[in-house]
């Protein structure tokens, strides 16, 4: 069910995966490539503050607790999370230094809030 989705994150960022079924008395659980979520279990699952370790391919499985038989699997949510990005902010060019001299680098990193 569903659509086939490719998201991408940068580290830092926030998104929530959802899953959308019609009817009532459904049970959700949700899996990372294939492992069962611990307490996963609502049509949405809220990555916050994503980790590298967060990518992965996330589906969703839902049965319903009147028909029992029934089981339904989402498409598969392929999630990418990229490193942070990387703002150099010393030097910033037009420097003129000697042949052999140390200069400090600095820089600063940009964390994605939705």
């Amino acid at each position: 069910m569903g659509i086939e989705q490719n998201i991408t994150l940068n580290e830092g960022q926030s998104y929530t995966l959802s899953v959308s079924v019609g009817g009532e008395h459904n049970v959700y659980q949700w899996y990372k490539d294939a492992a069962e979520i611990t307490g996963a279990q609502s049509n949405t699952l809220e990555i916050t503050d994503a980790l590298l370790e967060d990518a992965g391919v996330y589906t969703c499985q839902i049965t319903n607790t009147l028909a029992t038989e029934l089981i339904l699997q989402s498409r598969q949510i392929t999630l990418t999370i990229t490193n942070l990005p990387l703002s150099i902010t010393s030097p910033n060019g037009g420097e003129i230094w000697q042949i052999g001299s140390s200069h400090d680098i600095s820089w600063m990193t940009t964390r994605y809030r939705s």
